[in-house]
């Protein structure tokens, strides 16, 4: 399990992660574009990095991406609207697929098309001005 702890002006982030893919689902107003935008605006954090499909729309951004999760090392990748990401090809899921298990995935989609176990889907958590994302399953299932 691995522990990401994040204090923002507004609220404490804490993601306790099974594995390096989390997939956070739910439906429309349940938190999750919520948590993408804290994410992104997390300062003095450059492991962190958040994709949308706005930052990848131009073809040039989406391939340079791609690269950049192929290429990069001890990263914590948040990627918002993944399906509407999966619509131009499947390049930027396939190198997620891929990843050596050095970086950090949290996907946020109704049905990314991944490799994941079904223990790591998760929804988001605000209480307190706290997010924390709960896994629908208790336990990681075999």
């Amino acid at each position: 399990m691995k522990k990401i702890t994040i204090k923002s002006s507004e609220y404490d982030i804490e993601l306790n992660l099974r594995s390096n893919i989390t997939v956070i689902t739910g439906d429309t107003a349940t938190g999750k574009s919520f948590f993408y935008d804290k994410m992104h605006r997390v300062e003095d954090r450059d492991d962190i990095i958040c994709i949308n499909y706005e930052t990848i729309r131009p073809k040039a951004n989406y391939n340079a991406m791609v690269n950049a999760i192929k290429q990069s090392k001890h990263k914590i990748f948040v990627i918002d609207h993944a399906d509407d990401i999966q619509r131009r090809d499947d390049s930027l899921m396939y190198a997620i697929n891929t990843d050596s298990g050095t970086n950090v995935f949290i996907i946020i989609g109704r049905n990314p098309k991944l490799v994941y176990n079904i223990s790591d889907l998760a929804e988001i958590s605000v209480k307190n001005n706290k997010i924390t994302i709960e896994y629908l399953f208790p336990e990681p299932l075999v």
